[in-house]
């Protein structure tokens, strides 16, 4: 072979060479933008999981707040009536009473914040719910025995509405209530 065809077979073989250099080096390019653009969705993606994740915490403790400060309303309002509602004789057996209109209310407040609650206040829940289901009932007949069941269910009922109190105000992680000894 002569010496200017091996320099061109050379060259060729050298073009060759750098034009496989220049497609590994292509190819590997690719590959390392597809993978970073990969893990860059990926990133994203999971923000967007997290930021989700937040906004729905968020949305929940302030609809938590927002039942179960009602709850906690209705629970004092409640008791407050039990009194006054059971003496004037506002029997459970009349549905238009004013007892039973209350207790319908209270209920729905109690349903609504159990699906929400957790074990605890779920606990102090089902305790008032079985107190606003006595309220009404009168078992004595004996005008002492009444009064005496009367202020029993009136006590109780503060009770209820104190336990739901703490159990959501600890729920929510907020600090116990102050309260003034009577």
């Amino acid at each position: 072979m002569d010496q200017g065809v091996a320099a061109v077979v050379a060259g060729i073989v050298g073009m060759v060479g750098a034009l496989g250099g220049a497609v590994a080096g292509g190819y590997a390019a690719v590959r390392g933008a597809r993978i970073g653009a990969e893990n860059a969705a990926e990133v994203t993606r999971q923000q967007v999981k997290d930021q989700a994740a937040a906004t729905h915490a968020q949305w929940l403790t302030d609809l938590r707040r927002e039942k179960y400060s009602a709850l906690v309303r209705t629970s004092v309002a409640f008791a407050m009536q039990i009194g006054p509602l059971v003496s004037f004789e506002s029997r459970r057996d009349d549905p238009s009473s004013q007892l039973n209109e209350m207790r319908r209310s209270y209920f729905d407040q109690l349903y609504e914040a159990r699906f929400l609650a957790g074990r605890e206040l779920q606990q102090a829940i089902d305790q008032a719910a079985d107190l606003a289901e006595n309220v009404g009932h009168e078992p004595y007949d004996n005008p002492g025995e009444r009064t005496d069941y009367r202020h029993r269910l009136h006590r109780q009922g503060f009770e209820r509405a104190r336990a739901i109190e703490d159990a959501a105000r600890a729920e929510l992680g907020l600090p116990p209530s102050e309260r003034t000894r009577r």
